[in-house]
């Protein structure tokens, strides 16, 4: 399950470790960045990859529980409801599941300095000072919700991964 799929870039990656046995379904709510990723997965011949155009914060229930892993790339940052959107996602998810989100936040200390250039540069991709914010609060909860948890922060603490079980 891949949360904010946009153009589908990271399909290829998932694929590379869950093989051709294993399904992909993308999920985003904009049409064009859907239609690259369909293109892309036209392009690639890939027949276990579903892309489905949906609201995030309200995605279906039928699908609960039954994915094995569930990837948010660059997504959560610019979504408002960020916390509404993630618990989708975890329902998504059976239980002792991989989840990955990885995203922009802010930073603090002495690196909030960059702050300005973090939200310059990820205003681009829809981000913002408020949405940045919120990963970096996104990031906290998950440490607590999740187990085996490894996070590791990039680019002096504005871009973090989080990986854990749900």
């Amino acid at each position: 399950m891949v949360f904010c799929c946009g153009t589908g870039y990271d399909f290829r990656y998932i694929r590379e470790r869950i093989g051709p046995e294993g399904y992909i379904l993308g999920v985003d709510a904009s049409a064009a960045m859907l239609a690259a990723a369909q293109e892309r997965i036209r392009r690639a011949q890939w027949d276990n990859v579903d892309i489905v155009r949906a609201d995030v914060t309200r995605f279906g229930r039928k699908q609960e529980g039954r994915f094995d892993a569930g990837v948010c790339t660059l997504g959560f940052s610019i979504i408002p409801a960020y916390r509404k959107a993630c618990d989708s996602l975890l329902s998504q998810v059976k239980n002792g599941g991989e989840i990955i989100v990885s995203d922009v936040q802010l930073t603090s200390g002495w690196r909030a300095l960059i702050n300005p250039l973090v939200v310059f540069w990820s205003r681009e991709y829809g981000g913002s000072f408020a949405g940045n914010r919120n990963t970096r609060r996104l990031f906290k909860q998950l440490e607590q919700e999740l187990s085996a948890v490894r996070k590791q922060e990039f680019f002096l603490g504005s871009y973090c991964y989080c990986i854990g079980r749900k």
